[in-house]
């Protein structure tokens, strides 16, 4: 079966980026190896933390999952402020 959201998400983006931003290959093109790596690394990273916080709601529940899905960094930041 299709997912029609992903083949929207990815395909229209990507023509939209196409149709609205001139020379938009050009851009692409002329942009460095590592600024595109580390571009598509951020984006799996996204989307990695979007599947893990969609696992978290499943099977915690709404409450639970989100509260403990928004606390979690907040409280590293403040664990690790406060120690280094």
């Amino acid at each position: 079966m299709v997912d029609w959201r992903c083949i929207f998400l990815d395909y229209c983006s990507a023509f939209g980026c196409i149709l609205t931003i001139p020379n938009f290959w050009e851009i692409i093109q002329n942009e460095s190896s590592s600024i595109l790596g580390l571009t598509f690394l951020f984006g799996a990273l996204w989307g990695i933390g979007g599947f893990m916080y969609g696992l978290g709601v499943r099977y915690l529940g709404v409450a639970l999952g989100s509260s403990i899905s928004w606390d979690l960094p907040w409280l590293l930041d403040l664990f690790t402020f406060y120690l280094l």
